[in-house]
C-alpha cells in the first residue's frame, strides 16, 4: 500500500514575528526561526 504523500504548509515570518538568536552553529551569527521546519513536517531545516 502507497503512503499518503505529505504536504507542505505556507510559512510566512514578519520581522516582528520572532526574535534574533545566538545560539546557532556560528557564535559570530544570528539566527531567526523562519517557520520552514514547521512547514514542512521537519524535513527541511533552515
Amino acid at each position: 500500500m502507497l503512503e499518503k504523500p505529505r504536504t507542505n504548509e505556507f510559512s510566512h515570518v514578519k520581522p516582528c514575528d520572532t526574535p534574533w538568536r545566538s545560539d546557532g552553529l556560528r557564535d559570530s551569527f544570528v539566527y531567526r526561526d523562519l517557520g520552514i521546519a514547521a512547514a514542512t513536517g521537519r524535513r527541511v531545516i533552515a
